[in-house]
């Protein structure tokens, strides 16, 4: 064991150097959120519910395959450096002392089945450049073999944005089967109704693994509001806390546990403060009526 961390003391020292490029790999797929009143995100072994612990067995972060590096036969080292670091983020942010390597989130329909955004899924080099790894936690030091997967094929894909028309999801098949986690449990038919009670997992600006709560459905807002959700019925909106590298997330009723859609857009993560040149967090009050995130509805997703 010590071999292996004085191994991946000495990979950081030479990554260091490389942090900005893999960042902006990073951020080419990554489309911003923001925080709607008070910031609901907690680690996701720390969410009251132990059922969505569980759940979050099949929910995945994206990490560049170059930035996965071999430090022994069963374990991976990533890049580690805190994300205040990466971001320039001020210093009061939360978890900004926490490594950020990933860029999109996904999640398990089928054992080897992975539903994500369609923006992280553009062509097949997002298929073959890249990894997913489930079990990403808070205060993991290494990745084990056993947690990566990868991209297969493109089972299906789409990402349209008109004014008549916007789709962004994409089904792949993974190249084995994911035996540690159970296939989450969606809505086939149906529509969700407004002010019912959300929950997101997943990788908020390519963090460990996040919870969030205290959201729900709004299809109420300002004339812009009402007729971009009218040209877009395969998306509902919602005042969901969410970043970049949440793109992808599931998000869950939590009137009855089943994923009601996929996390894809939203408004800027960070603002810059001026005074200090530091950047901090987009907050927005909880009722604000210009935007929401967008979530497209899981069963309006072709190959599931």
């Amino acid at each position: 064991m010590a071999y292996h961390l004085q191994m991946k003391s000495l990979f950081f020292i030479a990554l260091a150097l490389q942090m900005s490029m893999g960042s902006s790999y990073a951020k080419e797929n990554i489309i911003d959120k923001v925080i709607y009143g008070n910031d609901d995100r907690v680690e996701i072994d720390e969410y009251p519910d132990s059922s969505y612990v569980k759940k979050a067995d099949a929910v995945a972060i994206r990490i560049p395959s170059r930035d996965l590096k071999p430090i022994s036969s069963n374990y991976f080292s990533f890049p580690d450096t805190p994300i205040q670091d990466v971001r320039r983020l001020c210093d009061n942010i939360p978890f900004n002392n926490q490594p950020a390597p990933g860029d999109c989130t996904g999640f398990l329909t089928g054992p080897k089945t992975l539903v994500t955004a369609g923006h992280c899924m553009k062509s097949i080099n997002d298929c073959e450049k890249n990894k997913w790894v489930f079990g990403f936690k808070v205060n993991i030091g290494a990745i084990e073999k056993s947690q990566i997967f990868s991209c297969k094929s493109i089972i299906s894909q789409k990402l349209v944005t008109t004014d008549y028309e916007h789709s962004d999801y994409a089904v792949i098949e993974l190249d084995r089967a994911v035996e540690a986690a159970t296939p989450l449990a969606y809505r086939k038919d149906g529509e969700i109704t407004k002010g019912t009670p959300l929950l997101v997992i997943g990788h908020p600006s390519g963090l460990p693994m996040k919870a969030a709560d205290g959201a729900v459905v709004k299809t109420q807002g300002n004339l812009a509001l009402i007729e971009k959700l009218k040209r877009r019925p395969n998306f509902f909106a919602a005042n969901l806390d969410t970043f970049g590298g949440n793109s992808g997330s599931p998000v869950f009723n939590l009137k009855t546990g089943l994923v009601e859609g996929i996390l894809v857009k939203g408004r800027d993560d960070y603002k810059l403060d001026t005074n200090f040149q530091c950047y901090r967090l987009n907050k927005v009050d909880d009722n604000n009526a210009e935007d929401f995130e967008l979530v497209m509805k899981i069963n309006k997703i072709q190959g599931l």
